[in-house]
């Protein structure tokens, strides 16, 4: 969650960088999955490591649906260029926020 706030405080969205600021945010939850789950997040392409993840059972069905939906969608704005407003950037970062602090707790 430090993570998560230090890169909202850097306000990439209300400046308008925000494939930049999408970037970052799935870096940090792959980078979270990685050292909660022992899962190799970063070192496999989103549909490896989805794959990958449809074994773990430390993550809930629910779960698993939000990070393919959240890695697919950062995926189609990294890499094909899909467009992204800040306010969508917004509602994922909450709904990362709301994941980390479920598994937090």
């Amino acid at each position: 969650l430090d993570a998560w706030r230090r890169l909202l405080a850097k306000q990439l969205t209300e400046s308008g960088r925000t494939e930049r600021f999408i970037t970052l945010l799935s870096i940090l939850m792959r980078r979270y999955l990685e050292r909660q789950f022992a899962l190799p997040a970063r070192r496999r392409t989103t549909p490896e490591f989805l794959h990958q993840l449809g074994s773990c059972p430390l993550l809930s069905g629910e779960e698993k649906q939000f990070l393919m939906r959240f890695l697919e969608r950062s995926d189609a704005v990294k890499f094909a260029k899909s467009q992204i407003s800040a306010e969508e950037c917004r509602t994922w970062a909450d709904a990362v926020r709301q994941f980390l602090e479920r598994r937090v707790r």
